[in-house]
């Protein structure tokens, strides 16, 4: 089994792809808490999460109207979330309801879950 720890962003797109299936997915980050890098943070305080820019290009009409947002891969010794984030740097806005489909894919991908899973 892969460690969360050692997601690669290879495997963080696929399973960002897996949510949001028509926006282009890119990781722009990956933080700790309390001015901790990624990896002590999570061995410290079981708390870390990555940032994945999220966006929608129209290519139907003129293909003027874009739209960017975050989605925030949290991870914790004891769950795993998707935040979904208002625009670039909004608040959580956790309306989005397959984020179920990102947990499936951390599984279908090899990787040591926490028995919770975000609902």
């Amino acid at each position: 089994m892969k460690k969360l720890i050692n997601i690669t962003d290879t495997d963080v797109i696929s399973v960002i792809d897996r949510i949001h299936t028509l926006t282009e997915n890119k990781v722009i980050s990956r933080k700790g808490i309390l001015g901790l890098n990624f990896e002590e943070s999570f061995k410290k305080y079981g708390s870390c999460y990555i940032e994945i820019k999220l966006t929608s290009v129209d290519t139907v009409s003129d293909g003027y109207w874009t739209s960017i947002s975050i989605c925030r891969l949290q991870f914790s010794h004891t769950s795993v979330w998707f935040a979904e984030l208002d625009g670039v740097g909004g608040d959580a806005s956790n309306y989005n309801k397959n984020h179920f489909f990102g947990y499936l894919k951390l599984q279908e991908l090899g990787y040591e879950l926490p028995d919770t899973p975000q609902i």
